[in-house]
């Protein structure tokens, strides 16, 4: 394929020489042509090499050992804030002295967030970053609210013994009062605040978001929280896809040449009217 794209080009750029020797004057009123039809081939041509990179799917820890993919060197730094209900997933790359931060969005109240794409241009080519999923180590904890009154339904913290639980129905979009309960029995009520994971035992827990559901006749609510915990071995993954497409600018190189050429011919013939 890439000998046929190369062949392609040489085509194209044959009347560039070989007529140009022949009448000079022919040529000059051809040039538009012969600009534009170079244009289309850098078209065919960056459209076959850019469909030929790659890709490749990585599994980045929270501020964990770095995953390579294209010679680069990827790391997962953690989410920050980017306004109500929406945070940044931070990847950085890093290659011999290069650098760059690639921000992929997400919806902070979503459990598995994907969809989001960085694009790093170079002369090259592109690098993409597209986030598949982000794997979080989420806590559910319920209360459930009767006219006989309210009943806790802890969550439990994986591979241990300890609980967190809601404190009756205080609990909003925003804020939410929790008890901890160790593996030794020991129990210690705080609150998270969305946007400010609380510190609990080694553990931080983040609010993500509230769910409300309710019988049709009112008479039972059952409130509960989406907790993110991290700490003591327990981390957030993102999957990421990286892909390569090389030689992206030509396609738009030669679709100005084909402008180009078609702006030289326009002039020329008016010219040669004029003539």
């Amino acid at each position: 394929m890439y000998v046929a794209a190369v062949a392609l080009v040489l085509i194209s750029a044959a009347p560039l020489v070989g007529r140009g020797r022949g009448n000079r004057g022919r040529w000059a009123t051809r040039a538009g042509a012969y600009v534009a039809l170079a244009g289309v081939a850098l078209v065919i041509v960056g459209l076959v090499f850019s469909s030929r990179g790659t890709s490749i799917r990585l599994t980045l820890p929270e501020n964990g050992p770095p995953a390579r993919a294209a010679g680069w060197e990827f790391t997962y730094a953690g989410r920050q804030g980017a306004g109500a209900n929406r945070d940044l997933i931070k990847i950085i790359a890093e290659r011999g002295g290069s650098r760059f931060v690639a921000l992929l969005a997400v919806e902070s109240t979503e459990r598995d967030a994907a969809g989001s794409r960085w694009i790093n241009r170079t002369i090259a080519g592109d690098l993409h970053i597209l986030l598949v999923e982000t794997k979080s180590v989420i806590l559910m904890p319920t209360a459930s609210v009767t006219h006989e009154g309210w009943t806790a339904l802890p969550a439990r913290i994986p591979g241990t013994r300890s609980t967190v639980s809601l404190l009756g129905t205080q609990v909003t979009q925003d804020l939410a009062k929790l008890q901890y309960t160790s593996e030794s029995g020991k129990t210690v009520v705080f609150e998270v605040t969305k946007g400010r994971p609380a510190l609990m035992d080694g553990y931080a827990f983040a609010l993500r978001r509230l769910t409300v559901t309710s019988s049709p006749d009112m008479s039972s609510v059952i409130a509960g929280v989406d907790l993110v915990v991290t700490g003591r071995g327990l981390r957030e993954k993102v999957v990421v896809e990286v892909s390569t497409k090389p030689l992206t600018w030509m396609p738009w190189l030669g679709t100005a040449l084909i402008l180009a050429g078609g702006a030289i011919a326009l002039v020329r013939r008016r010219l040669g009217r004029g003539l």
